[in-house]
């Protein structure tokens, strides 16, 4: 990982402990809501894990994003869909860019208080435009996806969290990798 992905990763998860820390009182008597819809949004470092082409090094870290929602079955497991873009990474030879849609299983096991571990497996219909041959080529593909997080409920209704995803895209030079570090918000009806 580079400097700049670290430095920005550990920003955005400080960010997400001091909102958490913000309101520990009133969050411990926090009972999480059993089930119902959720939407939310996230957004943080995206880095690529690839090959770069002959004498082409690409930049391998940007800004990315997702949009979601979803639905908790219970207090320990739901469903999720979204939409991810993974932002564009450069070189002189031209540029990757990443987006698609997932639909995740998630699952949450409370820690403490209001803060709770997630885990996500699903899966991923991703599309790659590799701009760096000298022509754009598209490709697009489905693939498992997974990710790890913390969540912290700031009331019944209202979560920030931060997360680790793994994106694969099925590219024209073989298989690239995207992880995806985002500083999230979700509001659960």
């Amino acid at each position: 990982m580079s400097s700049k992905t670290q430095r920005t990763f550990l920003a955005t998860a400080l960010a997400a402990s001091a909102a958490a820390l913000a309101l520990p009182a009133q969050a411990q008597f926090i009972n999480p809501q059993a089930s119902g819809p959720y939407i939310g949004v996230g957004a943080g470092a995206a880095r690529l894990k690839g090959d770069d082409l002959p004498s082409a090094p690409t930049d391998r870290s940007d800004t990315g994003a997702k949009l979601f929602a979803g639905y908790n079955f219970n207090q320990y497991l739901g469903a999720e869909v979204g939409v991810i873009n993974t932002g564009k990474f450069e070189s002189s030879a031209g540029s990757l860019r990443g987006q698609g849609t997932y639909l995740d299983a998630v699952g949450r096991v409370p820690l403490t208080g209001a803060l709770s571990a997630t885990g996500r497996l699903g899966v991923f219909q991703g599309k790659l435009k590799d701009g760096r041959s000298g022509t754009e080529v598209s490709d697009d593909g489905t693939n498992l996806k997974g990710g790890l997080g913390l969540q912290y409920d700031i009331t019944r209704n209202h979560a920030v969290g931060a997360e680790w995803e793994r994106y694969r895209f099925d590219g024209s030079n073989g298989n690239v990798n995207t992880d995806l570090y985002t500083v999230g918000y979700k509001y659960t009806f």
